[in-house]
């Protein structure tokens, strides 16, 4: 019987086992290998629970350089919600325009990947990144889906007819 390891990254479980096509551990994701996308048949009952910190142990600071390549690449839009990352949205719980801030995400999260090369950043807007948060999407379609439903539940972008930006707060 195989083992499988329950690797811990920080409050995130992921379950990892060693593949025997591609000879190496790997995560199981949706009872398939992340390596080779092959189906991970004998899932034991019984998981060895392991505390396993892979890659950088703190989250390294993005240089100005890589930010401005991340932003001139989405053409200074929101990857989730397509805002510009320069204006304003409605909010509609407190009435009024607010200014977008910008946030540099891990399109992997942090806790399962620890991966800030330059490839698995993103620009977001504070809002769609703080919806995002740690979750784990398979591709930016569903990850744009869910950012996307849960900012109209939350009353995002839904803007009164009479509304206008004032003066002061156009770009």
């Amino acid at each position: 019987m195989r083992k499988i390891i329950k690797s811990l990254y920080g409050n995130i479980a992921l379950l990892k086992a060693y593949c025997p096509f591609c000879k190496a551990y790997s995560f199981i994701i949706d009872g398939c290998f992340v390596c080779c996308e092959r189906k991970y048949e004998d899932i034991p009952i019984n998981e060895i629970k392991k505390r396993e910190i892979v890659g950088e142990t703190e989250r390294s600071y993005i240089p100005l350089k890589v930010k401005k390549e991340i932003l001139e690449s989405q053409e200074h839009k929101c990857i989730y919600c397509n805002c510009n990352l320069s204006g304003h949205i409605w909010d509609t719980r407190n009435s009024k325009f607010i200014k977008v801030k910008i946030h540099y995400d891990h399109f992997v999260s942090w806790n399962y990947s620890q991966d800030s090369h330059p490839s698995n950043l993103v620009a977001s807007c504070h809002i769609c990144n703080l919806i995002k948060s740690d979750k784990y999407f398979k591709d930016i379609i569903s990850a744009r889906d869910f950012i996307l439903n849960t900012r109209i539940k939350k009353g995002y972008d839904k803007k009164p007819e009479n509304a206008v930006v004032p003066k002061d707060l156009q770009p």
